[in-house]
């Protein structure tokens, strides 16, 4: 059953963002993460589907990294069958750069639903989560955090400032 806050424009879900990450992620870790060959997603760029070539892309910028997981989750899940891919993508506008996390698919009347995903956010919480991770130097989970506390309304600016600086600081003790 779907509330209000889920039958909200699919569009405010894509995400825009061109700057530049602090850790950048290349096409092949998100594809790892994604269980998605690498022919697969050379695939989505011939098919004209994914708006980059993957080939030609060291550090993905955060809207390509949306592109590249929204349309490599729905292809790994439709089996690579690009006939079902489109009939999803059809509502859609190219490119792809849709948070999954902000997005559902309502079979029922077979269209997009933007999601809120917003939830109380316990903000101690989240800056220790910050912290473990990024002292795990686990990139793929930085970013996943990153975007979760950008969806909750934390600056990523202030959060990027503050690992730099926790990082400096960390370097200083130790040299």
């Amino acid at each position: 059953m779907y509330t209000p806050m889920d039958n909200l424009d699919p569009e405010l879900a894509r995400v825009e963002e061109r700057q530049r990450e602090l850790f950048p992620t290349s096409p092949l870790e998100v594809a790892a993460r994604l269980d998605l060959r690498p022919s697969a997603m050379l695939r989505l760029f011939e098919e004209g589907l994914l708006s980059f070539d993957p080939q030609r892309i060291r550090a993905l910028d955060p809207s390509q990294r949306a592109e590249l997981t929204f349309l490599g989750a729905l292809f790994v899940a439709v089996h690579e069958d690009v006939a079902v891919l489109l009939h999803l993508l059809a509502p859609l506008r190219a490119p792809y750069a849709y948070d999954l996390h902000r997005l559902t698919w309502d079979w029922h009347a077979q269209r997009w639903l933007g999601r809120d995903t917003r939830v109380p956010l316990d903000e101690d919480a989240l800056d220790a989560l910050i912290e473990a991770v990024s002292r795990r130097r686990d990139r793929g989970a930085l970013h996943d955090v990153l975007d979760f506390a950008k969806a909750h309304g934390r600056s990523v600016e202030l959060i990027r400032t503050w690992l730099i600086e926790r990082e400096a600081l960390e370097q200083r003790r130790r040299g």
